[in-house]
């Protein structure tokens, strides 16, 4: 079992203050568009409630496990594959709004592109600890990191979703730098990616 650090702690009383202060946003701007539609003004604040409570179990679930696990090649390769399915079966679900990003579960929805950054976290972080004595080493440190990055994105851009794609990409590149990749390998990679991404926004209006 995992041994519960001080900064543990922090971390999960930072958390509830801001599932809190969202929790107040999210009613504060949907109260009145929920009891026009749905004549209720609590509509989507039980919603947003019901998600943080699961959010909050697994989380205390997680916290109790030993961070090791996760790095283990069998359940990163599990979650790979499964957040891919999900990408996948996604795009063959109604449309709401022109997209197709989400899952509907009764009353709420659950949208595979969340699940993928926290799966390429953990893909990222445990392969760059390995490899982070070769990091100059760009097609053996970072090759199946990008690849699986770019599968994702490409994926999410179907949807589409631009946001959660860019996202993606900065959470992943500033993993990347943090590892200690050198700069031009990544101005090199943003000059690449910027225009292709600028394009596809502008093509998609």
């Amino acid at each position: 079992m995992a041994r519960t650090l001080k900064s543990d702690k922090l971390l999960f009383v930072a958390t509830l203050l801001l599932l809190g202060t969202s929790i107040l946003m999210v009613y504060s701007a949907s109260s009145f568009l929920a009891m026009t539609k749905y004549q209720s003004q609590y509509y989507f604040l039980f919603k947003q409630l019901a998600w943080a409570v699961i959010g909050l179990a697994a989380l205390a679930v997680t916290m109790k496990v030993d961070y090791r696990v996760y790095r283990q090649p069998p359940i990163i390769w599990a979650g790979l594959i499964l957040v891919f399915l999900a990408l996948v079966a996604v795009l063959f679900m109604p449309a709401r709004n022109g997209t197709s990003r989400w899952f509907a579960l009764g009353s709420m929805t659950l949208q595979p592109s969340e699940f993928a950054k926290i799966v390429l976290i953990i893909f990222a972080a445990a392969l760059l600890e390995r490899r982070m004595h070769r990091i100059a080493d760009v097609k053996y440190s970072l090759g199946p990191i990008l690849i699986a990055t770019g599968i994702f994105v490409a994926l999410v851009l179907k949807e589409p979703d631009f946001g959660t794609s860019v996202a993606i990409i900065a959470i992943v590149g500033a993993m990347i730098f943090s590892a200690g990749l050198s700069y031009r390998y990544l101005i090199g990679g943003f000059l690449i990616i910027a225009p292709v991404l600028t394009i596809y926004a502008l093509s998609a209006q």
